[in-house]
């Protein structure tokens, strides 16, 4: 009895499209210039949950309620996501250059030791951080570029 409990407990969180949502959360909060704290431990609770309850789900349920999860997720974000005419990306776009083209200024006057140095304010050195900040946005740049190969808006040649 408790174990068709955990199982009906299983297909509502996994049908909550949880990357998307996080993510929405995610870009709302750096909108307003906000830290959005809670996310990354709420992302790995949410994780750990599902993970545990699927151990009771055969594995076909598992492959098609994440393949459902999928289609939601990108459905909620064609739908959700304006449609501005490209004036946002082109703004992202330009944010992006101008943070990455302030770091390349920061890191060609800083020296070795100014590397290793704990940022003020930080719990981490500037390598630590930049390392994070490649590693985020390779994360996102992925899922653009997937996104966009999906709704086949993703040309053989782009100009960046």
């Amino acid at each position: 009895m408790a174990k068709s409990y955990l199982r009906i407990l299983w297909v509502i969180l996994t049908l909550i499209p949880a990357p998307y949502l996080f993510h929405f959360y995610e870009y709302g909060q750096f909108i307003k210039h906000k830290e959005a704290p809670f996310l990354f431990l709420a992302s790995i609770l949410f994780v750990l949950i599902v993970g545990f309850l699927s151990c009771l789900v055969k594995i076909r349920y598992v492959v098609l309620i994440h393949i459902l999860v999928a289609i939601t997720s990108v459905v909620l974000a064609i739908n959700f996501i304006s449609d501005d005419g490209g004036q946002n990306w082109k703004k992202t776009k330009q944010e992006y250059f101008s943070v990455h083209r302030e770091l390349g200024k920061i890191l060609a006057k800083s020296d070795y030791e100014d590397l290793y140095r704990e940022i003020p304010g930080e719990d981490n050195s500037l390598v630590l951080e930049l390392k994070s900040l490649g590693l985020h946005d390779a994360y996102h740049i992925g899922q653009i570029v997937f996104l966009s190969k999906m709704q086949g808006a993703w040309p053989g040649k782009r100009n960046f």
